[in-house]
C-alpha cells in the first residue's frame, strides 16, 4: 500500500516535470494532488492498522488507477496536439512547428474536443475523493503499535544440516581457527552472506556445534541472536550469560559496565568466538566491537562469525572481514533434503518413482538451491501419488512456492529497501528465470520509467552513474548479485543476477500495485490473463518457441495503454535459433515510452517473398513507429533484420540503440538521426553505410551524452563540435590523419571537460615524427580508457606519458623494439592488455615484479620473434585468462606457475612440448601427444572466500594450482 501510493507520487512528479503539463496546464491540479498523496504516505506510515487494511488497500488501488487515467489523458491530449500542429505544418510550408503557440493547440485541441479537459479534472476531483474516504477509515487509527503487535524476523533454522556445502561448513571453520602471523588483531570478523533463508544461520550452528575442532581452538563459544530492532545491551547480556550464571542480576547496569564484565571474564580465559546471527545494521558492529576493541583482548586473535543477508554489513569492520557467500545447496545437496523431507512428509521411507523423478529434479532445480522452498515442495508433493498431479505441481510451482511461509522469509528484506530501490527492484522481474541481465539496458529502462530521480542527478553524476548507484545499493542489500565489466568504461558493472526466489518475491511485489506483466514459458498460467479492470503498463515477453508468438501478440493488443513492451528472445543463452516475431501494428500503442526488442528474428516469414517484399513483410513489425511521440527508448540489440533499417524520426526518442546482431555484417541506416534533437544516448551498429551514400550526420544532437561506433569513414568528425555534453564516445579511424587530429584537438579543449574515449586506429603506420606524435598524444590524453591500434609505431612513450585511465590495450603489427612491458606494467588500472602480429619484434619479454596489479586478460598472437618471457615475483597477480597463438619460439615461460588467480589458459598453433609443460601444470588434462591445434586448459578453482579490501589477494591464495 505504502508503495503503491510512492508509485502514484513519482507519477504525478513525473508529469509535473514534462514540458507537455505546461502546454496543457494542469500543473495546478498535479501539485495539489500530489501533497494530498504525500500527506497520505505520510499519515498510512505513522499508524498502520489491520482492521480496515482491505478497504483502504482498495481504496488506494483506485488512486492508482484514477492517476494512470490521468496521465493517459494528458498524454493523449498532448498527442493530439502534436497532430493537429504537424497537419498545420504540412498545410503552411516552410513554417517551423516551433513557431506555433502552445496555447492557440490547446484550445484548437478544446475545439476539437470540448469534453477533454472537463474529463481530466473530473479525473483530480475523484482522486480528492478517495482521499477523503480513507481519512475516514483512518481517523480512529491508534497512535502507535502495541510491541506485541510489531513484527520480528525470525532466522529460519532447519533442524538437521541436510544437503550443507561440507566443502564451504571446512572453510568457514578453518579461517576461524586459523591465526596468522601478523594476527595482532583481537576481533577479526569472518562474514556469512546470502539471501534470508538460504542456510546461513543453519551453518553457524554447525560451526557452533562443530564439537572437538573449534571446542579445542576456542574457550568461549558465545551465540547471539540480533534482530532488526536490536539493543547493544541485550547483545552484550547475551554474551556475558556465557560467561557466568550471575549474568542477569547485572543485567540493568550501564553497557560500558556489562562491557568491563565481559572483559574480565575474557582476560582470564584463551580465544573467545562470537557468533552474531542475522545481523541488519552496522550499527551492531559500530556498538559491540567498538566497546570490545577497545579493552585489553591483546593477542588472543579473538573471532565474531556474522551471518546476515546484507553485503553492505558483511563487509563492515576494520581490518575487512573474510566474507563467505552462501548461495544455497548444491544440485546433490538439493536432492538430498528433498528426498529426506518427501520421505518425512509422507511417512515411511518412501522412494519417488522412476516416472517421477524427471519431473521432481526439474521442480526441485527450479528451487535454486533455497532449503525452504524445496521443503514446501516436497510438503506439497507427498501424498500426491500420480504423474499427472506432479505435473500440475510443475506447471504452477512458482505459485505454490510463493506462500506465507516464503514471503515471511524474504519480504523483509524488500520492506527494509527505500522506497525507490523498491521499484528498481521489481523491474528486474521483467526477465526470464536464471537470466544474465545486462546492466546497461536495465539502467536505460529506469532513467526512462523516471525512477532515476531528478534531485539524485541535480546533486551531481550522470543518469547512468546514478543508475549504477542504485545497483550497488542493491547488491549491498543482498538483493542480487552483479558481476564487474571486463573493461570498464561508461560503466564499472557489466551484468547482474536474481536468485529463482528473490525473482519470484520481485514478480509477487509486482502483481501487488499491478506493476508489470510477464509471459514466458517459466511464468504460471494464471499470469498470462491481466485483469480487465486494471491497466498494465509494463509487459514483458519472452519468445522461446515460435507457437508463442501468437499468444504474445494477442497479449499486446489487448493492452493498448502500454508504457513500456519489452520483447526478449533468449535464443543464445539457450543455443538455439530464435524465434521469428509476428506482424503487429505498433501505432496502436499510443502511449508507448519504451520499446525493446532484445534478440528478436525480424527476417521473412515467407521464404519464397522476393526482396522486396520480405522488406515489406518486415516492416510490418515496425509500421507506426513515428506515430509515437512519447517514445524515448527504442533498442533493437541482438536482433536480426533486413541490412535497410528504416528509423521513425520521433522528437523525444532519448535512447537508440541499433547494436544487431554481430553476424549482419552491415546495416544501411536512413539519414535522419540529425532531427532526434533529444537523444542522450546512441549506439550505433558495428558496421553501417547511410542509405544516399553519403556521410551520416549528427550535427543537430546537442543533448548527446553517449556515443558508441562512431566510425569516422561514415560520420563527419566535425559534428562533435556540437555535442557539448558528451560524457562518452567510442570511434573508430581508419587510417585517416585529419580525422583522428581532429578528434584529439577536440578532447584536449578545457570547455569538453573530459570525455572518456574508446578508440580503435586502424591501418596507420607511424614512419614520421607527426604521426608518432598524434598518437603519443592520444595515448597521454587523461580521458582515454581503451586504446586499440594497427600499425607500425616502433616505440611506445615513457610510461610517464601513458594515461594513468587505460583499462585496455591492443597493439596490432606495433613492431615495437623494446619490451612493451617495461612501459606498461605500472597502469593501476589495465585490465586487457593483446600484443598481436609481431606487435613486439624482440626475443626477451619480462612482466615485472608486483607489476599489473590489476590485469585480467592477457593474449599473446603471433609472436614469431619471441623467446624467453619471464614472470617474475607477484606479477599479475589478478591475472585469470590468457591466450598464446602461434608463438612457435617461445620457450616454456619462467615464472609461469606463479600466476596462482589464473583460471583458464588457451593455446593454439604452439609446438607440441610447450603444451606437454602446460599439462603438467593441471593433471586433469589427458596426454596426446599430437601436435595441438587448439588447446583449452581450466585450472581447478576452490569455493569463492573473499576479503573486503584485498578480495583478490584471499582469491588467489584460495584457488592456487596444485603442481605435479
Amino acid at each position: 500500500m505504502d508503495l503503491q501510493i510512492y508509485v502514484v507520487v513519482e507519477r504525478l512528479n513525473r508529469l509535473q516535470n514534462e514540458e507537455k503539463t505546461s502546454e496543457i496546464g494542469f500543473r495546478e491540479d498535479l501539485e495539489e494532488a500530489t501533497k494530498l498523496l504525500l500527506k497520505l504516505k505520510s499519515k498510512l506510515n505513522k499508524n498502520p492498522k489491520q482492521d480496515d487494511h482491505d478497504a483502504i488497500s482498495e481504496l488506494v488501488t483506485r488512486i492508482d488507477q484514477v492517476s494512470c487515467e490521468i496521465e493517459d489523458a494528458i498524454n493523449e491530449d498532448h498527442r493530439a496536439i502534436i497532430g493537429i500542429i504537424s497537419n498545420n505544418c504540412i498545410k503552411i510550408r516552410g513554417l517551423s512547428c516551433l513557431g506555433l503557440s502552445s496555447c492557440s493547440s490547446w484550445r484548437r485541441r478544446r475545439e476539437h474536443d470540448p469534453h477533454a479537459a472537463g474529463t481530466i479534472k473530473q479525473k483530480f476531483i475523484q482522486l480528492r475523493e478517495y482521499y477523503q474516504e480513507i481519512l475516514c477509515h483512518h481517523r480512529d487509527y491508534p497512535i502507535l503499535l502495541h510491541e506485541e503487535d510489531q513484527e520480528v524476523n525470525t532466522p529460519v533454522l532447519l533442524k538437521e544440516a541436510i544437503g550443507l556445502d561440507e566443502h564451504l561448513e571446512r572453510q568457514v571453520i578453518q579461517q576461524l581457527i586459523t591465526i596468522n602471523n601478523d594476527d595482532n588483531n583481537n576481533m577479526q570478523v569472518v562474514s556469512l552472506c546470502g539471501i534470508g533463508g538460504v542456510g546461513k544461520t543453519t551453518l553457524a550452528r554447525q560451526v557452533f556445534n562443530s564439537s572437538d575442532e573449534i571446542s579445542f581452538e576456542f574457550f568461549r563459544i558465545i551465540w547471539v541472536n540480533v534482530s532488526p530492532s536490536f539493543t547493544i545491551r541485550d547483545i552484550l547480556v547475551q554474551i556475558l550469560r556465557y560467561c557466568t550464571k550471575a549474568a542477569d542480576e547485572f543485567a540493568r547496569e550501564r553497557e560500558d559496565t556489562l562491557a568491563n564484565r565481559i572483559t574480565d571474564y575474557v582476560s582470564k580465559g584463551g580465544r573467545f568466538l562470537i557468533i552474531l546471527d542475522d545481523v541488519w545494521s552496522t550499527q551492531v558492529l559500530d556498538d559491540l566491537l567498538h566497546r570490545l576493541r577497545i579493552l585489553p583482548f591483546h593477542h588472543k586473535a579473538h573471532r565474531v562469525l556474522v551471518t546476515t543477508r546484507k553485503r553492505q554489513v558483511a563487509e563492515y569492520g576494520i581490518p575487512k572481514p573474510f566474507i563467505f557467500t552462501v548461495r544455497g545447496l548444491t544440485e546433490n545437496g538439493s536432492w538430498e533434503l528433498f528426498m529426506d523431507s518427501y520421505r518425512r512428509h509422507s511417512g515411511g521411507d518412501e522412494v519417488v518413482r522412476a516416472d517421477m523423478e524427471e519431473v521432481s529434479r526439474k521442480m526441485v532445480k527450479r528451487c535454486g538451491g533455497h532449503p525452504v522452498a524445496i521443503i514446501k515442495l516436497a510438503q506439497v508433493l507427498a501424498g500426491r501419488e500420480s504423474l499427472n498431479e506432479w505435473n500440475t505441481v510443475h506447471q504452477h510451482l512458482m505459485s505454490i512456492l510463493n506462500d506465507s511461509v516464503l514471503q515471511q522469509i524474504l519480504t523483509p528484506s524488500f520492506d527494509d529497501l527505500p522506497d525507490h530501490l523498491k521499484l528498481c527492484f521489481l523491474y528486474l522481474g521483467l526477465w526470464p528465470e536464471d537470466s544474465v541481465i545486462d546492466v546497461e539496458k536495465l539502467y536505460h529502462f529506469w532513467i526512462v520509467d523516471g525512477i532515476v530521480k531528478l534531485q539524485d542527478m541535480r546533486e551531481g553524476g550522470g543518469s547512468l552513474d546514478i543508475a549504477e548507484r542504485y545497483l550497488t545499493e542493491l547488491e549491498k542489500m543482498g538483493m542480487i548479485e552483479v558481476e564487474e565489466e571486463d573493461v570498464p568504461t561508461v560503466t564499472r558493472l557489466k551484468s547482474c543476477r536474481l536468485h529463482k526466489m528473490m525473482r519470484l518475491l520481485s514478480i509477487s511485489k509486482g502483481k501487488e500495485i499491478n506493476f508489470s506483466q510477464y509471459l514466458g514459458s517459466d511464468s504460471s498460467p494464471s499470469s498470462s490473463s491481466s485483469s480487465s479492470r486494471k491497466r498494465v503498463r509494463r509487459l514483458s515477453l519472452c519468445l522461446e518457441r515460435q507457437e508463442d508468438t501468437a499468444s504474445a501478440i494477442d497479449l499486446i493488443t489487448k493492452n493498448k495503454h502500454l508504457h513500456s513492451l519489452h520483447i526478449l528472445d533468449p535464443h543464445k543463452q539457450q543455443v538455439r535459433k530464435p524465434v521469428k516475431i509476428l506482424p503487429f501494428d505498433v501505432e496502436e500503442l499510443k502511449l508507448l515510452r519504451l520499446l525493446d526488442f532484445d534478440g528478436v528474428d525480424f527476417g521473412s516469414y515467407d521464404d519464397k517473398l522476393s526482396g522486396d517484399d520480405q522488406k515489406q513483410n518486415t516492416g510490418l513489425v515496425l509500421q507506426g513507429l513515428s506515430k509515437l511521440v512519447h517514445l524515448k527508448y527504442l533498442s533493437f540489440k541482438r536482433c536480426f533484420l533486413d541490412e535497410y533499417l528504416s528509423l521513425p524520426i520521433t522528437s523525444n526518442l532519448q535512447i537508440l540503440d541499433l547494436r544487431v546482431d554481430d553476424l549482419i555484417n552491415e546495416v544501411i541506416l536512413p539519414n535522419v538521426l540529425r532531427n532526434m534533437r533529444r537523444m542522450k544516448h546512441l549506439y550505433l551498429p558495428r558496421m553501417f553505410k547511410t542509405h544516399d551514400g553519403e556521410k551520416l550526420r549528427l550535427d543537430g544532437m546537442t543533448e548527446l551524452e553517449t556515443l558508441e561506433n562512431f566510425i569516422t569513414k561514415v560520420c563527419n568528425v566535425a559534428d562533435l563540435q556540437t555535442m557539448n555534453k558528451l560524457h562518452s564516445v567510442s570511434v573508430k579511424v581508419d587510417g585517416d590523419f585529419p580525422d583522428l587530429q581532429f578528434i584529439n584537438q577536440h578532447l584536449k579543449k578545457p570547455s569538453n571537460g573530459q570525455i572518456q574515449l574508446s578508440i580503435d586506429i586502424r591501418n596507420f603506420d607511424c614512419f614520421v615524427d607527426q604521426r608518432h606524435s598524434l598518437i603519443r598524444e592520444v595515448l597521454e590524453y587523461s580521458g582515454v580508457r581503451i586504446f586499440s591500434i594497427e600499425g607500425h609505431i616502433n616505440e611506445l612513450p615513457s610510461r610517464y606519458n601513458i594515461s594513468q585511465g587505460l583499462t585496455k590495450i591492443v597493439l596490432i603489427g606495433s613492431e615495437l623494439e623494446k619490451d612493451p612491458m617495461q612501459k606498461l606494467f605500472k597502469l593501476p588500472n589495465l585490465r586487457v592488455l593483446v600484443l598481436d602480429d609481431n606487435a613486439f619484434e624482440g626475443t626477451n619479454m619480462v612482466s615485472p615484479a608486483s607489476g599489473f596489479t590489476q590485469l585480467r586478460h592477457l593474449e599473446l598472437l603471433n609472436l614469431k620473434f619471441l623467446e624467453s618471457w619471464t614472470i617474475e615475483n607477484n606479477s599479475m597477480p589478478k591475472l585469470s585468462n590468457m591466450k598464446i597463438e602461434n608463438c612457435n619460439k617461445l620457450k616454456f615461460p619462467d615464472g609461469l606457475k606463479s600466476l596462482t588467480a589464473l583460471k583458464e589458459l588457451e593455446i593454439a598453433k604452439m609446438p607440441t612440448k610447450f603444451v606437454h609443460l602446460l599439462r603438467k601444470m593441471d593433471p586433469t588434462q589427458g596426454e596426446d601427444a599430437s601436435l595441438v591445434n587448439y588447446e583449452k586448459i581450466t585450472f581447478p578453482i576452490s569455493h569463492e572466500i573473499t576479503r573486503s579490501e584485498d578480495a583478490d589477494k584471499a582469491e588467489a591464495s584460495s584457488s592456487a594450482l596444485q603442481i605435479t
